[in-house]
């Protein structure tokens, strides 16, 4: 019951979220809010070793001695399509195939909604809104395999290899984790950035 309860609670989130600029009117102070969100959230999966800070307490519940960051799947979504289809396998086609679709829809709805808050509120330059919130995303995610994401399937079979013979040629592994610390730092100056340069629309 627990399991699923966690699993519902991250639902919720996620589409929340993920529409957010569809369903919540604009409001420069909703979407700053946003926007400090999305920043914590890019933080935390890379401090809970790429992996879901909400997947991973619904695992620890489950798994017994997992540790964070052993997988990045979405184990808690898997548990909602198998409730729905009424299957407890994980070898279910359908159910396996919708959790899937029902990711790509959310990521989808997530980017636009990401421009749109941007490009109301005015709130940064829309570019380096798009840089930061969707190219960066992507990187990370695809160079860390990183959060629910599988990179062959996203590539497909033939890019996927042309892209692991690029990643081990320029030794991306040795530089991962600055990388990785480096985005930390991006999110956090901006998240600077934007408190400073829109304190009179924050504090009046």
């Amino acid at each position: 019951m627990l399991g699923i309860s966690i699993a519902l609670i991250h639902l919720f989130i996620a589409v929340f979220y993920s529409f957010y600029s569809f369903i919540i009117p604009s409001v420069f102070l909703f979407d700053y809010c946003y926007f400090v969100f999305l920043i914590v959230l890019q933080i935390s999966w890379i401090v809970f070793n790429h992996e879901c800070p909400v997947s991973y307490f619904y695992k620890a519940l489950h798994y017994p001695n997992y540790k964070c960051g052993e997988t990045t799947t979405l184990d808690d979504f898997k548990e909602i399509t198998h409730l729905f289809s009424g299957s407890d396998s994980d070898s279910n086609t359908d159910s396996n195939y919708y959790g899937e679709l029902s990711d790509s829809l959310l990521t989808l709805c997530l980017l636009v909604s990401i421009m749109i808050a941007g490009y109301r509120s005015k709130i940064a330059n829309i570019v380096v809104i798009f840089i930061l919130f969707i190219g960066l995303r992507i990187v990370y995610q695809l160079l860390n395999n990183a959060v629910g994401w599988d990179s062959k399937k996203f590539l497909g079979k033939e890019r996927y290899i042309r892209f692991k013979k690029w990643y081990v040629a320029n030794h991306v592994e040795k530089i991962r984790e600055p990388m990785n610390t480096g985005i930390i730092i991006i999110m956090l100056l901006f998240f600077v950035y934007i408190t400073y340069a829109n304190r009179k629309r924050l504090y009046y």
